[in-house]
């Protein structure tokens, strides 16, 4: 069975971090893409308010406002992606 090296799969994990940064600046209209850190908090509050019966639109939207800086504050004139979408690029899979 092969293997791919250790590097290649955290390049992958980068890219897809990356993407999920920026999906998440045009969904909230954020100033700039949130760091590792902010998605993984944004990611974690917004599973516990789905769990407390928040809708998932409802709780991704409150935990964004709650946690990234500059929350709505630029409108990006594009299709944004669901809250599951994101969950599932965040690493809810």
């Amino acid at each position: 069975m092969y293997h791919a090296p250790t590097f290649v799969i955290l390049d992958e994990l980068e890219k897809a971090m990356a993407s999920i940064g920026h999906r998440l600046m045009i969904k909230y209209g954020l100033r700039e893409a949130p760091d590792d850190n902010l998605i993984a908090r944004w990611r974690m509050l917004t599973r516990t308010l789905i769990a407390e019966g928040k809708s998932t639109e409802v709780a991704g939207s409150t935990a964004a406002q709650q946690i990234f800086p500059g929350y709505q504050s630029i409108f990006y004139a594009s299709e944004a992606d669901d809250i599951v979408s994101l969950l599932n690029a965040a690493g809810d899979r």
